[in-house]
């Protein structure tokens, strides 16, 4: 049995991704072998180019690029960019009248 007095809550903080330069190669080859086993494609490796130029970018021009590219690569259906963003239609459609993406 639980007793909670036993129980301890930690606060982790965890900077945003834009801080985290470091990140951003591991995130792009989950992110990159997601996309493409839900097209039944395989991914071997991510263009170390590809890896620096995004690196590179502001963070709100990359979010960009990905909703384009997702929007691109689905045809503009957005239920399917929004699956391969891992996120809601709804939230893609927030952020598409928002004018953020």
């Amino acid at each position: 049995m639980l007793n909670f007095s036993d129980v301890r809550t930690h606060l982790i903080q965890i900077p945003p991704l834009r801080e985290r330069a470091e990140d951003m190669a591991p995130l792009v080859a989950h992110l990159a072998r997601r996309a493409a086993s839900q097209m039944g494609k395989t991914i071997t490796a991510i263009d170390k180019r590809l890896l620096r130029r995004l690196a590179s970018m502001p963070f709100s021009e990359l979010s960009e690029y990905a909703v384009d590219k997702a929007l691109e690569t689905a045809g503009n259906n957005q239920s399917e960019a929004a699956r391969t963003l891992g996120i809601s239609k709804q939230a893609l459609n927030k952020r598409l009248k928002k004018g953020k993406i």
